[in-house]
């Protein structure tokens, strides 16, 4: 293999042809093995996505429940974990109906009670409690309340996945 840390200034003396040459072809060498390095990398990589897609597969559906969002599938000495993450957005559109609505009532103000708008929604703390504190009808309540719940979107990501593979320990011979 040729040395990767070449100097970076020009020879002192002119290069010969043959010496151009050499150089040349020891640079297309190196490219080409660089080429295939990263074309074997790709393979590589892509194989190991495809048996993690199997594998992550496997614990889902074969996995005992490890925590509420996590399976785990264990084998004599290896262990993979999955775990899926949820996510909870808000949904602009709900937000946007509920604020409709809250206008058409007494108390249209709630909206910002519930709510903070930024370029989209997030959520303040306490909605329940202030919900609570309110003196108002009961249909009203849990119109708002229902409303209230409409403005979230719950999203389930693809599993992780994770495994523990156990240290080989050198075996040990004693001559006697």
């Amino acid at each position: 293999m040729a040395d990767t840390q070449a100097p970076a200034t020009a020879p002192a003396t002119q290069p010969t042809p043959k010496e151009i040459d050499a150089l040349i072809a020891e640079y297309a060498a190196a490219q080409g093995i660089a080429l295939e390095m990263g074309a074997m990398a790709k393979e590589a990589s892509d194989t190991a996505g495809g048996i993690k897609v199997r594998l992550t597969a496997m614990v889902e559906t074969w996995g005992g429940r490890h925590t509420a969002k996590s399976k785990r599938l264990a084998g004599l000495h290896n262990t993979a974990t999955t775990t899926t993450a949820t996510r909870v957005s808000v949904d602009d559109a709900a937000v946007e109906a509920m604020r409709t609505f809250l206008s058409t009532t007494e108390q249209p103000e709630l909206a910002e009670q519930f709510f903070v708008s930024h370029t989209s929604y997030s959520l303040v703390a306490g909605p329940d409690e202030k919900l609570k504190s309110l003196t108002m009808g009961g249909r009203l309540r849990a119109k708002i309340r229902s409303l209230l719940k409409n403005c979230f979107e719950i999203k389930t990501n693809t599993p992780s996945l994770k495994i523990e593979m156990a240290e080989l320990k050198t075996a040990r011979f004693r001559c006697v």
